[in-house]
């Protein structure tokens, strides 16, 4: 790979002299020119000796700031180089899934880091006011959060690393324009090691270290290449380097060791009697303080409540909930190391250059106990070097919210049911500033926890944060949209789905968000709207989250006892909602599709399992309709639309997974009541096999389609051009490769796979081209299984583009077009909210 160059100051200066030098020109030259051209000459020169006497002073005043370690500035486009947001404006409200290596750099206090198990990157440069995916082209996180690592900094502060990890592999990164872009670095891992976290001296710009969980490895040059320390064995789990002897401690479970040399050679420092969880350090005029924490056995939490810390709240200890899992140890001035009284879970953490400030966090998990839950959301802090300490933030349930917190958008309508701390750091060189990602929230505070910023929603309305307001998105969207919907008559309304925390709409055509609230169920996957009255709004709702990607397609057996479910009905745009379907019974059901036809008042609703419900009076009473579908107890209908010019009725039934039985049925259905039918009839003619498919079996698990409703009606008053989308769940059913984008010109006598694709999620026609297709899928898999990705064409099918406006590779889950915005269009993401901007050219 060809790695990018980084511009040094001595390459700034041969390249002025060199413009100097031609400005001056030849002295041979100038002795034959003439008085006017010599005197204009001597101008140029003075002109040019004026630019290149202000550009030296620029270059040293960036010099200063950089050996002063004074943050660079704020330019957005100088300073950090371009910011992805390009031409895709984020939209809605952020938070509300699970984030994880917060990390701040201590050379420049506006940039900030967190990654999300979606797999995105997100960076900040306003410290934590606005937030940027990193593209997926670039960098993807990782889901394995428990090995997720953060991101490392270089004292050059526009260098910056990264690792990418799993249980199966590991990818190390380097960037040297503050996260923009990335190129891949090597270092010589064992096949199950990866990178735990990166530290760097302050006092050595060149001088880089990774900590692995076999080891540590050593660079000398910025980064570019490493080595490793082969004396330094073991599971890493914390290090620091004493900027003013230049020692460098590491610790393992076992040992804490010590260099005297710059990391060349090790010696054991402090042999541990119990398995240390965490190791930092701190040095200031007082002196120098060590700090580890221990890992009591995971057994011992059944006596946890023997060992309660005396600061802790008495409401805590009457719930039964606590929060530790070993004791903070401390040692100042190398003196031996003492047990203190603070107990504390899984992460320890200081500044470098403060010796008084330690803070400990509860657990990463939710622990049991014998009497109750332990839960990891607590933040003690000592201001004394860990001879006392306060109870800096504690949150339990969303009863019980802190007081100092800012309230977040999806905190207050969802609620706070959240685990402990995934991730938590200190800024190295600035103590106040500490934070971390408990499962769900990110939580920072800038002033010794006194207060705690929720840094990733923006509050829209004035007065008091509280439920039922408006926010917008400060663009760490984790969210995961379902389904995007703009009122057919009035595009200032747009609805969207979420999977956990129901849905939004935005009545200023996408300027401000409000979450759904009054709803019953978690997930929304479907909307449908009355177009004579903009407050009503319909949804399709359900308990479990995902459908179709991986198991979570498989049909519901029950009656609904599992994963309930039902369509619900707003009259006042998704403040208050009536249950319309049963809450009991056979039709008590996830359901994943619902349409609405105000012309004949009927409802038509997919179930996740036992086919299609209708109603003819507004929801007041329903009825099974699934006469002429392939009949079974596994019927998923995860798509139904309306041909408003003849109320014809168009269902997509998939695959009934994981069993696949009814793959000879699969596919689109319609229900023909301009013609008067009575039963749905299949529009699956000849399926024509790829190239690369051994069985003549088709469509196991077909999960999208689009009817062009522009194009020709036939004689038996169905449309001739439809799309489908088949999404490869079948496992071991002989599917590599095989599923796709597929086409039919005659109404389903004949369909032809256009593209392989892997997992689509959705097709969208353009209602102002309908040449113009875009797909969305739910895997980024550029170079890797199959194909994927936001794709779309401009011809109907022949050429098939990538967007590549989009900083999401590839899981974009739902598309949305406006009508009087012809140019613009929204995707919608699984873990990474929703993006407004043009359609691709």
């Amino acid at each position: 790979m060809i790695k990018k160059k980084e511009v040094r100051y001595s390459e700034w200066i041969k390249f002025i002299r060199s413009e100097y030098s031609k400005i001056s020109g030849d002295k041979e030259m100038k002795k034959n020119k003439s008085k006017k051209r010599s005197n204009q000459k001597r101008k140029e020169i003075a002109v040019a000796s004026f630019t290149l006497f202000i550009i030296c002073i620029l270059l040293g005043s960036l010099s200063l700031i950089y050996f002063l370690n004074i943050p660079a500035g704020s330019d957005i486009n100088g300073v950090y180089g371009s910011v992805y947001d390009g031409p895709y404006e984020s939209w809605g409200i952020g938070g509300g899934g699970a984030m994880s290596s917060f990390s701040m750099s201590p050379y420049d206090t506006n940039l900030w880091f967190v990654g999300t198990d979606m797999g995105t990157l997100f960076r900040s440069i306003d410290a934590g006011g606005h937030w940027s995916p990193i593209s997926q082209t670039e960098v993807v996180f990782s889901a394995d959060l428990p090995r997720a690592c953060y991101v490392g900094f270089s004292p050059r502060a526009n260098i910056v690393f990264f690792a990418r990890s799993h249980a199966w592999s590991t990818t190390e990164y380097r960037s040297t324009d503050y996260g923009v872009t990335w190129d891949e670095i090597s270092l010589p891992l064992n096949d199950t090691e990866y990178i735990r976290y990166w530290f760097a001296d302050s006092t050595q710009e060149e001088l880089m270290f990774a900590a692995s969980s076999e080891g540590l490895f050593k660079s000398v040059d910025f980064g570019e290449t490493w080595a490793r320390i082969g004396a330094v064995t073991g599971y890493s789990t914390g290090s620091f380097i004493d900027y003013t002897t230049n020692r460098v401690f590491h610790s393992t479970r076992d040992e804490i060791l010590v260099s005297n040399d710059g990391g060349e050679t090790f010696s054991t420092h402090y042999s541990a009697t119990t398995n240390i969880q965490a190791f930092t350090g701190g040095r200031d005029s007082s002196g120098l303080t060590l700090a580890f924490l221990d890992n009591w056995p995971y057994a011992e939490l059944a006596s946890v409540d023997r060992r309660l810390p005396e600061d802790l709240p008495q409401v805590y200890i009457d719930s039964g909930r606590v929060d530790c899992i070993g004791y903070v140890w401390q040692s100042h001035d190398d003196s031996a190391f003492e047990m203190t009284t603070r107990v504390g879970g899984d992460h320890l953490c200081m500044a470098e250059n403060d010796a008084q400030t330690i803070y400990v966090t509860g657990l990463r998990f939710w622990a049991l106990t014998d009497s109750g839950s332990v839960t990891g959301t607590g933040v003690w802090l000592s201001r004394d070097a860990a001879a006392t300490w306060d109870l800096s933030f504690m949150m339990l349930e969303e009863w019980d919210l802190w007081d100092s917190l800012e309230k977040s958008a999806v905190g207050l309508d969802i609620g706070y049911w959240d685990g402990g701390y995934e991730s938590f750091s200190v800024n190295k060189r600035n103590s106040a500033i500490a934070g971390g990602s408990e499962y769900f929230f990110l939580h920072v505070s800038k002033n010794y926890g006194q207060d705690w910023l929720s840094p990733f929603t923006e509050y829209a309305d004035d007065g008091p944060r509280e439920k039922g307001k408006r926010w917008k998105s400060n663009g760490l969207e984790v969210t995961s949209t379902t389904r995007i919907e703009v009122h057919p008559t009035d595009e200032n309304i747009i609805y969207a789905g979420f999977n956990d925390i129901h849905g939004m709409v935005s009545e200023d055509g996408g300027d401000t968000w409000r979450l759904l609230t009054g709803f019953l169920c978690n997930v929304i996957y479907d909307f449908a709207f009355d177009p004579d009255d903009t407050n009503v709004v319909y949804a399709a709702s359900g308990y479990m989250h995902d459908w179709p990607i991986w198991w979570h397609a498989l049909h519901l057996v029950s009656s609904g006892e599992e994963v309930p479910g039902g369509i619900f009905k707003s009259t006042d745009r998704g403040r208050t909602w009536a249950r319309l379907t049963p809450d009991t019974g056979e039709m008590y059901f996830q359901y994943l599709s619902v349409a609405y036809n105000h012309i004949t008042n009927t409802l038509y609703a997919g179930t996740q399992g036992k086919g299609i419900v209708r109603s003819l009076d507004d929801g007041a009473s329903w009825e099974w309709y699934n006469t002429g579908i392939y009949s079974s107890e596994e019927m998923i209908i995860g798509q139904i639309e309306i041909d408003f010019e003849n109320n014809n009725v168009y269902a997509l039934l998939s695959g009934d997974y994981p069993e696949f039985e009814n793959q000879n049925y699969t596919g689109l259905y319609m229900l023909d009541v301009y013609g008067g039918a009575t039963s749905w009839k299949i529009l699956r003619g000849t399926v024509h096999v790829p190239s690369e498919q051994s069985c003549a079996n088709m469509w196991y698990y077909p999960s999208c389609f689009a009817v062009d409703f522009s194009s020709n009606l036939l004689s038996n008053n169905q449309r001739a051009t439809i799309w489908l989308g088949d999404y490869e769940n079948a496992g071991g059913m002989g599917q590599w490769l095989s599923t796709g984008i597929w086409k039919t010109t005659n109404g389903g006598d004949t369909w032809t796979r256009l593209y392989q694709y892997s997992f689509p999620t959705c097709i969208k026609i353009d209602p102002s081209n309908s040449n113009r297709v875009y797909f969305a899928g739910g895997y980024s898999v550029s170079g890797g299984w199959g194909y994927g990705g936001p794709l779309y064409t401009n011809d109907g099918g022949p050429t098939l583009l990538m967007n590549e406006g989009l900083p999401f590779e590839g899981v974009s889950h739902s598309i949305a077009f406006f009508l009087t915005k012809p140019d613009y269009m929204i995707y919608g993401f699984h873990g990474g909210g929703m993006r407004y901007g043009p359609k691709p050219t």
